[in-house]
């Protein structure tokens, strides 16, 4: 009898434990999966929040905070709630990893981080994250509980970065295993579960179970009585557990499916707000337009991918700018400026409304017969983002990132677009404003500049040089020149050049030829975009590509022109224009400032019966020129003249003749020693001087100078009754001290030749 109850409890028992633990099993391994699941999150979450300390920690280096102090640390990190133990910055150098910034010890050597980890090797073991490079073993780093890290790399500026990030063990291990200490009473407490959900099976799904327990209690109480088989009924509960196996496979797959996506969106995002913080950071710190979209290209076309990317922006004074990504063909650079570059018209009839990606087929009305086709057609380029540029509803251009690849036009898509739109028109904006402030501050300052050396500049040819300088270092234009009419022969000659070959000097253009010549005989001010496309423009050796002339005025007469020139096409506006004709108007009073001063200064120096130098100019080259060459070691000699016989013929024939015989004396001496300075040095005495001749030299010259007297005199006698004749000495100085005493020694070498040799 004991032997058939055992035979009875034994299968009611053991299967309603093995229920017991099959689900039991079920429940452990379910808190299990689920506790690893969630320390995947964390790590994945705490890696997420690393990174984004990284990429703070990167922005405030590339805006050049090389030393970030104690209270911005403290606020990153407090910030981003992380456990970072210390961090070290490195800068690569070009060969090597170079520390430029460390909050404790360093955690590698910067050797070992130039073996393993230069940029070369950023492919091969890191992967990108956004503008980040992750290492790809940091989470197998996080997880090391004795000395957890990660290695995060970037690039920004041009410049690469690495940054090693120590994390604390403790607080590392409390955060990524806060969960395993409860594990154990999860699991006990799941075996109670367990044994409840069994026995509640069993009331649910077994239909005659209280027959059945009627039966085993009969049979306890009579073992003449056997029970019948009470799981003759087993296969609903099996099937059931089969259904909520299934259904927890369905649950998990949906679980990991929505965790999925969620992670796919949380990281989109935050390459979002990554590359808008980028956008951001790029107009903030871009020192010129050029350049700040040329980086916005740069970014977006590396962002999503495509092929190139061109930009498109309307200037106030209607013209376009247009700026593009390195790998854009020049045949198709060379068409966008045909077609657009001084024609704002066509950018505004060609523009679309929509934001997103256009596929070539839809702007087959812009794109046919055009270089774009056959780009796409041999690339593969099969539509393009758009992303118009506005500002407070002003149409400012357009970007176009020209794709492989379809885009899709969703929401969050057209959304992201917009904002970019409007982070690069807010910067554009700004930029200009800032440039136009700086353009204006250019513009005063070189003004002011001028107006100081009309002040204080009274050389005439320093002051056109200092007006040249003052442009150049304003504006740096490529070039620039001042050109002064030549009235007698109606040509213009460089006067003063900046940017050209040394033998622009010697280059002479007819009223009315070039450019210049053009706003010389006009009086009007002109701006060339193309030099190319106009047929005024005489060619030169410089690749100059727009031209801006300016006339240069004196009492309503042009007496020259500035002239500027760029290598860029479409350089010069209308604002441009304006600085110069203001810069013209100063620099033509200068002009005729100077060239007054350089009248009187002559004529200070100049005497004005003979147009020859004066005493006073003796006395000058005696102090400076004269001093200086004896200095030096060089001689200096001289040759004093005197006319015998003028006091005769003023007595004769008045002093109207004596004059006239002074001037042709003058002019006798002019003619033969043109290239040396000669002085009226009395009333009818002359001085000759004969820098760097030597005293064997003199004696040459004197030779010449006595046989030209024999020829005058001859001359002389066609003209006056009488006999004329002058008298010469001459002398040469080696010292300084000897110079004045060279001129007694003259006088009175030509005295003696004058009372030898005259017959009066």
């Amino acid at each position: 009898m004991s032997s058939d109850k055992k035979n009875v409890k034994s299968p009611i028992y053991s299967d309603v434990l093995f229920i017991t633990f099959i689900i039991f099993i079920f429940f452990a391994c379910s808190i299990i999966i689920y506790s690893e699941y969630q320390t995947d999150k964390r790590i994945e979450q705490f890696e997420h929040q690393l990174y984004g300390f990284c990429s703070s920690i990167f922005s405030e280096v590339a805006n050049g905070n090389y030393n970030l102090s104690s209270d911005e640390l403290s606020k990153i990190k407090s910030f981003m709630r992380l456990p970072i133990k210390n961090f070290t910055i490195y800068e690569w150098s070009g060969n090597k990893w170079e520390k430029i910034f460390s909050t404790d010890k360093e955690l590698f050597q910067s050797i070992y981080l130039s073996k393993e980890f230069s940029p070369i090797c950023f492919p091969d073991k890191f992967y990108q994250l956004g503008e980040l490079w992750i290492y790809n073993k940091n989470t197998e780093n996080l997880k090391n509980s004795h000395n957890p890290f990660i290695i995060c790399g970037s690039e920004k500026n041009n410049n690469k970065f690495l940054i090693t990030v120590k994390i604390s063990p403790a607080l590392a291990s409390l955060i990524l295993s806060k969960d395993n200490p409860t594990r154990n009473r999860a699991i006990a407490i799941s075996l109670l579960i367990a044994l409840l959900i069994a026995i509640i099976i069993t009331f649910v799904f077994h239909k005659n179970l209280v027959s059945q327990i009627s039966k085993i209690t009969r049979y306890a109480q009579d073992e003449r009585d056997k029970p019948e088989n009470i799981w003759f009924n087993l296969e609903p509960i099996v099937n059931q557990i089969s259904l909520l196996h299934k259904r927890r496979q369905e649950m998990r797959f949906e679980f990991e499916r929505e965790a999925a996506v969620i992670t796919a969106k949380s990281e989109a995002r935050f390459r979002s707000l990554s590359l808008l913080r980028d956008i951001t950071s790029i107009g903030n710190s871009a020192t010129s337009i050029e350049l700040m979209m040329k980086q916005f290209l740069e970014k977006l076309n590396r962002f999503f991918h495509t092929y190139a990317a061109t930009s498109y922006i309307v200037r106030e004074d209607g013209k376009v700018d247009i700026y593009v990504t390195d790998n854009v063909p020049n045949k198709f650079i060379e068409e966008l400026d045909d077609k657009f570059r001084n024609n704002a018209d066509e950018i505004f009839r060609r523009r679309v409304s929509k934001t997103g990606f256009v596929f070539l087929e839809e702007a087959k009305f812009v794109t046919k017969g055009t270089i774009l086709e056959d780009i796409a057609r041999k690339m593969g380029v099969i539509g393009y983002i758009r992303i118009p540029l506005l500002h407070r509803n002003e149409y400012l251009g357009a970007i176009h990132l020209y794709s492989l690849r379809v885009f899709p036009n969703d929401e969050t898509f057209e959304k992201l677009l917009i904002a970019l739109g409007e982070e690069i028109s807010v910067a554009l904006e700004n930029r200009k404003l800032y440039s136009d402030l700086e353009h204006r501050l250019k513009e005063s300052l070189a003004l002011y500049e001028i107006s100081k050396a009309l002040i204080s500049a009274v050389d005439y040819d320093i002051l056109l040089e200092q007006l040249l300088w003052i442009v150049q270092e304003s504006f740096g234009f490529a070039a620039s020149s001042i050109l002064l009419l030549d009235e007698e022969k109606n040509e213009l000659y460089v006067k003063a050049a900046w940017g050209f070959q040394s033998d622009v000097y010697q280059h002479r253009i007819p009223l009315g030829k070039g450019i210049v010549g053009w706003v010389a005989s006009s009086g009007q001010p002109l701006i060339v975009p193309d030099v190319k496309k106009d047929s005024r423009f005489i060619p030169t050796d410089l690749d100059f590509r727009s031209e801006m002339a300016v006339p240069l005025i004196v009492g309503g007469k042009v007496v020259g022109v500035l002239d500027v020139e760029s290598k860029e096409v479409n350089k010069f506006s209308e604002q441009d224009l304006w600085f110069l004709s203001s810069l013209a108007a100063q620099a033509s009073l200068a002009i005729d400032r100077a060239k007054l001063y350089q009248q009187l200064k002559e004529q200070a120096i100049r005497d004005p019966l003979t147009a020859l130098y004066n005493r006073r100019f003796c006395e000058s080259y005696v102090q400076n020129q004269a001093r200086e060459l004896l200095l030096k070691g060089l001689p200096v000699s001289i040759i004093l003249v005197d006319i015998n016989g003028l006091k005769r013929v003023n007595d004769t024939y008045g002093h109207s003749a004596g004059d006239t015989l002074l001037i042709e004396i003058a002019e006798f001496l002019k003619r033969n020693f043109p290239q040396y300075p000669i002085a009226r040095y009395g009333g009818d005495e002359f001085i000759i001087f004969l820098p760097e001749i030597s005293e064997e030299q003199l004696d040459d010259i004197e030779a010449k100078l006595r046989k030209l007297k024999v020829q005058w005199q001859i001359k002389m006698t066609e003209k006056h009754p009488f006999p004329l004749d002058f008298a010469i000495g001459a002398a040469t100085a080696t010292r300084p001290d000897e110079f004045e005493l060279i001129i007694d020694y003259a006088d009175n070498l030509m005295y003696k030749d004058k009372h030898g040799l005259s017959s009066l």
